[in-house]
């Protein structure tokens, strides 16, 4: 069953960047967020992530993930998303807020640097490992959204009802609101 991550341990800077997570899917998630620092670096980069080196820690710094793949589609989600935020924006008469839900989200950071996005909420599902290990290091960071939560959950364990029971669940969440919808990147057998 889903439950929201509460972890809440410091650790220093050194920790964060050698501690290690879990499993092969949360491992995944740092070495994708090595590949945004490599494209972060470069001159004439498709994005900037300024979160993406602490995010990929040392162990995901070891072997980025397939740059070819990752960098475009990267730019791709972070496109569609400020694209449908400003296009729901436009057909409301007043300040609208949408949902945006990261399913499988591991070291992903868009709440803290897309442009546009202040009147959304965020919901990532992940693992327990990548929330022990990300949070700490997002803990100083501001938002670019409005608000953003964490919900624990392990696809592969939890079954196919699990996401609609925890977002159902979550007191924050209203089906009532527009949704994007991100699946990025799960097609991997992780697990």
């Amino acid at each position: 069953m889903a439950k929201r991550s509460t972890q809440r341990t410091v650790l220093s800077a050194e920790n964060l960047d050698t501690i290690k997570v879990k499993t092969p899917h949360s491992l995944t998630g740092r070495m994708c967020a090595a590949s945004r620092h490599k494209e972060t670096l470069r001159t004439d980069s498709l994005f900037h992530d300024p979160l993406a080196y602490r995010l990929a820690g040392a162990e995901g710094r070891e072997k980025p993930m397939g740059d070819w793949v990752m960098v475009p589609r990267t730019r791709f989600v972070d496109d569609l998303i400020v694209k449908h935020v400003r296009r729901l924006e436009s057909e409301s008469i007043s300040p609208r807020t949408t949902n945006i839900v990261l399913l499988g989200a591991g070291m992903d950071s868009r709440a803290f640097r897309l442009p546009g996005i202040q009147n959304t909420i965020i919901f990532e599902l992940d693992q327990e490992t990548t929330f022990q290990v990300k949070e700490p290091i997002l803990r100083d960071e501001a938002l670019k959204c409005r608000e953003r939560y964490t919900l624990i959950l392990d696809f592969a364990k939890d079954g196919e009802n699990a996401m609609r029971k925890a977002l159902e669940g979550h007191p924050k969440f209203d089906n009532m609101r527009p949704t994007i919808w991100i699946l990025e990147g799960s097609h991997h057998p992780h697990s």
